[in-house]
């Protein structure tokens, strides 16, 4: 006979939902206000203070995060008359990303649109000094309309300075490589199992599965470790995107893209290369804070799928889909290719006692992203081998030198085109701008709009006969869309 379901107070058993080894979740009715929500339950009574406190931990760090649409809110927290702890979870009644694909692999317009939008749940979390370190397709929950939100922050620790690191338990397949091989985490390690698990979503199995082969964690995890990331093998998926995510799943952290922002604003290229409309971003406005390295642990594989960090305090009440993740890092910060802007003397001592209230910015449509620049310039060229001709237009001004580093808020001023004939079928085009930054892309069109497209490279080959005139303008948008062009710059026109 089954035991009878828990007595949470204030809340109508409905029924169970998912099981683990260490933790049960239920879906129950709350009484006030009325609806359904997801309630997890830790199974084992005899809990010590640590682990009682860690639990409550997992409520601090998703409370923080509260706001996101793409994040899972914790309502409540509390504890059973039992003594066991819980928390009480908006419900999800769609489920999780790894039950969608049991109906197959995703069409790539859906892809988009979550990565687009579990990488502004990521960058909020990272925003706040928060790593999720289980990124992957059963921690991303559908809601009603089939929106994502991202679930499972696991029982977080804060590590002061000379503190032993926490255990986790992360899920091997999506794991980078710099986990699996048990060196430090960072922000770019989260983006690493973000674009495994777009990948898998493409695929319909994780990266560096071989269908019908050996996929025990020896081999997985070297392949991991040593294989490139192969195609997703599907001919709708464009290019861009193919490159894109080999680029974030790159065994170098420094050749993925900088942050989990700019990995939403190159997803949101392809995007508009395929014509769609861009998906919102939902980011914090406020400056970065000092980056996150978590220091690895001793791991040691156990079940399939998976590698464990074993620390026999915190094990024992894990359940088998949580990570143990650092909230705030509270050493002083290191130099880093991370950080966008100088860390303060006071940051750098830790995180203030002050509570900063959080602003959001929503970037949606390509001109929503752009602001406001200065006069540019044009080049026009009307011979096959003539020297191309800069035209500065009225109150121009000398160009400023390049911003330099990430984050310093200089606006770009408007392109400078130059346009040579390469060959006889092929026009060239080049710009150069002042404040540059290395992050910018450009969009560039036709006059009358027959043609446009967006660019990473400050140049553009455009296939054009000779004797056919053609014109293109450009503006720059930033990683963000904060100080973009506001306008494209004169057209520059070759024949």
């Amino acid at each position: 006979m089954s035991a009878a379901p828990p007595d949470v107070p204030g809340h109508r058993y409905v029924r169970r939902l998912d099981s683990g080894g260490f933790a049960d979740v239920h879906v129950y009715r709350q009484l006030r206000p009325d609806r359904e929500v997801a309630v997890k339950i830790l199974k084992d009574v005899d809990l010590s203070a640590q682990a009682r406190q860690q639990f409550a931990d997992e409520a601090s760090v998703m409370a923080e995060l509260t706001g996101h649409e793409n994040i899972v809110r914790v309502l409540s927290a509390g504890e059973l008359p039992d003594g066991r702890p819980y928390l009480v979870m908006e419900f999800y009644p769609n489920g999780d990303l790894r039950g969608r694909l049991e109906r197959g692999p995703l069409p790539v317009a859906e892809v988009l649109d979550i990565g687009v939008r579990i990488a502004s749940a990521v960058a909020t979390a990272h925003h706040e000094n928060i790593l999720h370190r289980d990124i992957k397709p059963s921690n991303i929950l559908l809601d009603k309309r089939g929106r994502p939100a991202l679930t499972d922050f696991g029982i977080a620790s804060t590590l002061a300075a000379g503190s032993s690191a926490p255990a986790e338990h992360l899920s091997l397949h999506w794991a980078p490589p710099e986990v699996v091989r048990n060196e430090p985490s960072t922000k770019l390690s989260d983006l690493f199992s973000l674009a495994a698990t777009l990948w898998h979503l493409l695929a319909g199995h994780s990266p560096f599965e071989i269908p019908g082969g050996d996929n025990s964690d020896g081999p997985v995890m070297a392949r991991i470790t040593t294989m490139a990331t192969p195609p997703t093998g599907r001919s709708d998926v464009p290019q861009r995107l193919e490159r894109l995510l080999q680029r974030a799943m790159e065994k170098d952290t420094l050749a993925r893209p900088a942050s989990a922002v700019e990995f939403a604003r190159l997803l949101r290229l392809v995007q508009e290369e395929m014509g769609s409309e861009p998906t919102p971003m939902s980011v914090p406005d406020e400056g970065p804070r000092e980056p996150v390295v978590v220091a690895p642990v001793a791991a040691s594989p156990t079940r399939k799928a998976s590698v464990v960090v074993t620390a026999a305090k915190v094990q024992q009440f894990l359940p088998p889909d949580t990570v143990a993740r650092p909230r705030r890092h509270e050493e002083k910060a290191q130099p880093t290719m991370l950080r966008s802007v100088p860390v303060s003397a006071e940051q750098a001592d830790g995180p203030s006692e002050r509570k900063v209230p959080r602003r959001w910015i929503l970037i949606g449509s390509v001109a929503a992203m752009t602001a406001a620049g200065v006069g540019g310039a044009a080049v026009v060229l009307t011979g096959g081998g003539s020297a191309p001709t800069v035209v500065p237009p009225a109150n121009s001004v000398q160009p400023q030198q390049n911003a330099g580093a990430l984050g310093e808020n200089e606006p770009p001023g408007t392109p400078t085109l130059v346009v040579v004939r390469s060959n006889p079928s092929t026009l060239h085009f080049s710009w150069t701008y002042s404040a540059q930054l290395a992050s910018d892309t450009f969009r560039w069109r036709t006059p009358d709009g027959a043609k446009s497209g967006t660019t990473h490279e400050s140049s553009l080959d455009i296939s054009d006969p000779a004797g056919t005139k053609l014109c293109v303008q450009v503006k720059v948008v930033r990683v963000t869309g904060d100080d973009g062009t506001t306008d494209y710059s004169p057209a520059a026109c070759g024949s």
